[in-house]
């Protein structure tokens, strides 16, 4: 059996490759007709039709409403690959790729808490933060405050409510869309920093090295060859989506030019 069909017996067992995509992040997929074959457009769908095509084999994709829904899916079969960011917590049970797009996470602060400014002035005694559940920011924010005090909520516009009915004073969430509800509360402000960057990634089972190694051969090779950059610019809002910190391991890129062949991946 050669590479490419090792391959292809590990993330396409039945023929067709199931690719878990989240429809929580809008900068990263778009619904349309559902009449319509393509319904789901953006970075993560086109993402999984260029591996299918590469792999050639057909396409489902299989929506979820949040990443925490899609590991579920993912654990219990529902789908081979899944797009979502790697975390730590995740990654004991999804094995990765390196990230092939990345989003910053930040603060929406409130008016009055200006004086809180400073190095990790997010993580001090009294500090409320309120947070989407299962998203990767909240993971991150879960591993790494300790003083403060973390409030979740099941979707963004419940965070919202949460941060102005409670009077939270922080509201962690994706730069792109806190500034979509910071129009909505005269004087609050965006941290100008970031306190993680929020990297996009493919994942398949563990114990499938072949093709773990074909799928982060390809992200790498799709970062250098401009086709993700082309996927941002087609699908995303300008300055929502940026290309992560190229870690260029020519081992992997050749496999990836064997693999790949010349086919067309930037829709």
């Amino acid at each position: 059996m050669d590479c490419l069909e090792k391959v292809r017996s590990q993330l396409a067992p039945k023929g067709v490759l199931r690719a878990g995509i989240s429809l929580s992040n809008k900068f990263l997929v778009h619904q349309k007709d559902r009449s319509e074959d393509d319904y789901l457009c953006g970075v993560s769908p086109s993402m999984a039709r260029s591996i299918a095509r590469t792999l050639a084999v057909p396409l489902k994709l299989v929506a979820f409403k949040g990443p925490g829904e899609m590991l579920d899916g993912f654990e219990d079969g529902r789908c081979d690959i899944a797009n979502f960011s790697n975390q730590p917590k995740r990654a004991k049970k999804v094995h990765f790729t390196r990230p092939y797009c990345q989003i910053e996470a930040s603060f929406l602060v409130r008016e009055e808490r200006k004086k809180i400014q400073g190095r990790n002035f997010f993580d001090r005694e009294g500090v409320r933060i309120v947070s989407k559940a299962r998203s990767a920011y909240t993971l991150w924010l879960e591993d790494n405050i300790k003083r403060a005090s973390i409030v979740l909520a099941p979707s963004m516009d419940a965070c919202y409510d949460l941060f102005v009915e409670k009077r939270c004073d922080l509201f962690a969430g994706l730069k792109p869309s806190l500034a979509s509800y910071g129009k909505h509360l005269p004087g609050s402000f965006i941290w100008a920093d970031s306190f993680t960057h929020v990297g996009q990634a493919v994942g398949c089972k563990h114990g499938m090295p072949e093709a773990h190694h074909f799928l982060d051969s390809l992200v790498e090779t799709y970062i250098e060859d401009g086709t993700i950059e082309r996927m941002i610019a087609k699908y995303a809002p300008p300055g929502s989506l940026a290309l992560p910190p190229s870690k260029c391991d020519s081992s992997s890129s050749s496999m990836a030019s064997k693999i790949r062949g010349d086919d067309e991946r930037s829709e």
